[in-house]
């Protein structure tokens, strides 16, 4: 992908390897972010800004049966915890850009998971609904210093993920959207207007899959 950009759009990229859910990760982020920022610094041009957007879209999943597995950690500790630090580390230098109207973003990718309890996911869809509430309360507290922040609720995604925990009798039943669509759809959503409600289903047919859950079916059907 770094590749691609730097290709396409001769954007400068940096990559950094690690484990989001480790202690200090958003701090040796934000570091990186900082001295690539500081060396633009020195290049001439406009003064670089820093942090303008987070987009976090790491989640860990695991689709059996509750009392099979002797814990989900990994999935509490990644989809959540994880989530949380950097919102919080973040969240200071969003609204320390200024500017404007608009002083940055928060984009998180949740999933309809997130909705309704699902069986045989049971710590992954409970991870998501954490996910879906912490950006319903960034959007209402945050929206008034400038930070926009979305949350992308979406269904299956034909992802290298979704083929290595989904049983091969649901890939084609579960209709994965390509992950391409998701991307649009997530940074179109950062073009709503600000009063816009904070949460969208990307895809049409999950769209309406939501919409036909939340009103004729009950949790245990959903």
């Amino acid at each position: 992908m770094a590749c691609e950009l730097r290709a396409d759009f001769g954007a400068e990229v940096r990559t950094l390897a690690m484990d989001l859910a480790a202690e200090g990760a958003p701090q040796r982020a934000l570091a990186v972010i900082d001295e690539a920022v500081a060396k633009a610094g020195h290049c001439g041009g406009p003064k670089p800004t820093g942090l303008g957007l987070l987009v976090f879209n790491a989640c860990a999943s695991r689709i059996g049966g509750f009392t099979d597995a002797a814990n989900d950690d990994v999935v509490v500790d990644l989809n959540c915890r994880a989530l949380l630090r950097f919102a919080h580390a973040v969240a200071p230098r969003l609204e320390a850009r200024g500017g404007g109207s608009v002083s940055g973003g928060m984009l998180l990718l949740s999933s309809m998971a997130g909705f309704h309890g699902s069986a045989l996911q049971a710590a992954y869809s409970a991870s998501k609904a954490f996910t879906t509430a912490l950006g319903e309360a960034l959007w209402a507290e945050l929206a008034p210093k400038g930070i926009t922040v979305r949350v992308v609720a979406a269904g299956a995604v034909d992802t290298p993920n979704f083929q290595a925990v989904t049983p091969a009798a649901k890939r084609g039943k579960a209709l994965p959207m390509h992950p391409d669509e998701v991307a649009r759809a997530a940074l179109a959503s950062l073009r709503r207007p600000p009063g816009a409600a904070p949460v969208s289903v990307p895809g049409a047919l999950n769209a309406f899959a939501e919409w036909l859950m939340r009103r004729l079916m009950t949790p245990r059907q959903a």
